[in-house]
């Protein structure tokens, strides 16, 4: 089997200015047919390439997390969802003191 490369099928592109000088510029069908072909072929390889760097993006993101040692949870984290959620807190307390005085 040869290699994907320019000459291989699945990624040979037709121009369509210049398929429209050729037989397809008598015949209208045939041009929207090949754009729905390579509408197609381009939406399979949108999708593929989709799927492979959410799959990339999941093993970056596990290796980046820091284990649990000896059973023990990451103070790091639990310091950050705790300020997360203080943070929160604080600017919730003050928009909502803010509109029960809607005279000041």
């Amino acid at each position: 089997m040869p290699p994907a490369g320019p000459g291989s099928l699945f990624f040979r592109t037709i121009s369509l200015k210049a398929a429209a000088s050729g037989p397809l510029a008598q015949d209208p069908s045939a041009a929207s047919k090949l754009r729905t072909m390579l509408n197609k072929r381009f939406a399979l390889l949108g999708w593929l390439t989709w799927q492979v760097g959410k799959r990339f993006a999941r093993k970056k993101a596990r290796a980046a997390v820091p284990a649990v040692e000896e059973g023990r949870p990451n103070k790091g984290l639990i310091v950050s969802a705790l300020a997360a959620v203080g943070a929160a807190l604080f600017f919730w307390r003050r928009s909502r003191d803010d509109e029960s005085r809607p005279g000041e």
